[in-house]
């Protein structure tokens, strides 16, 4: 069965281009610039994956994790945190640990090894 991923960064091109890739790597894929948009998909829909910008422009990475599991609609997706900013990665790996995400990335970050971390963790 084809996975399904949700690609969470606010900047479009750089969402376009990671969809693109894991569509032709046969994932189905779609994309979600805002955690507005990620919280609304969740009600209809639930990716085994959401690689996802810890910095959007609405709340943070985190804030919208917390409100999924809140609402316990995020039980069987993995989250990789991806950001460019520099932040405190001690901090990030907490926050990371705390919520039960798989995994974090820094920006510049290839498409090809979102692919392969996505390979990775759901196959």
């Amino acid at each position: 069965m084809r996975k399904k991923i949700l690609v969470v960064e606010d900047e479009a091109e750089s969402r376009d281009l990671v969809v693109k890739k894991l569509k032709d790597n046969h994932y189905i894929a779609s994309g979600a610039g805002s955690a507005a948009e990620v919280i609304d998909m969740f009600s209809y829909d639930r990716p085994d994956l959401m690689p996802m910008d810890i910095v959007l422009p609405d709340m943070d990475a985190y804030t919208c994790i917390e409100t999924l599991q809140q609402k316990g609609v995020l039980r069987d997706t993995a989250v990789i945190f991806v950001t460019g900013k520099d932040l405190d990665v001690k901090s990030i790996e907490k926050r990371m640990n705390d919520l039960g995400a798989f995994a974090y990335m820094q920006k510049p970050v290839l498409p090809e090894e979102i692919i392969a971390k996505v390979r990775e963790i759901v196959g």
